[in-house]
């Protein structure tokens, strides 16, 4: 039964891995050659460094955490199986938020490298409340996760 979790975690965690190299390719090859400068917003400052705060935030609580829970499933034995499924849901629903901030940052960094830095607010605003949900859901979702695995740890 810890298997059939840690493999579930596993296949998230390689999904958020492929999307992840995905995004990098953007950072290497920006589409439309001077289109996109994701190394110039991040070196900019301001909103560009939220491209940077959310693709490290992606990496960590998408491939890395998702990898480092199958572990634990692994690891711990049976889990409640309904606890381990809002886990595994809420976990993923909250590692939307990354991207969320990601995408605010690509749109404040472009901004500011048009020399618009007045624009930047009224445009990335928009993530604002959004992203803190989504973190509140991944919050929860973890909180779910480890009360599962100590009331598996505490039966054996």
């Amino acid at each position: 039964m810890a298997e059939k979790w840690a493999k579930r975690f596993v296949w998230f965690a390689l999904i958020h891995a492929v999307i992840a190299a995905i995004i990098t390719v953007f950072f290497i090859f920006p589409p439309g050659g001077e289109g996109l400068d994701l190394s110039r917003m991040v070196a900019g400052g301001s909103a560009g460094t939220w491209v940077f705060v959310g693709y490290s935030m992606y990496l960590l609580a998408g491939f890395i955490g998702l990898s480092a829970w199958a572990f634990v499933y692994y690891v711990s034995g049976e889990p409640n199986d309904w606890l381990s499924l809002a886990h595994l849901i809420l976990h993923n629903l909250g590692v939307i938020a990354p991207l969320l901030i990601f995408t605010a940052g690509i749109q404040g960094g472009t901004l500011i490298l048009q020399g618009n830095p007045a624009a930047v607010h009224p445009t990335i605003v928009w993530s604002s409340v959004p992203s803190g949900i989504l973190i509140g859901l991944l919050a929860l979702g973890t909180i779910i996760g480890v009360i599962n695995i100590l009331i598996t740890l505490l039966r054996k």
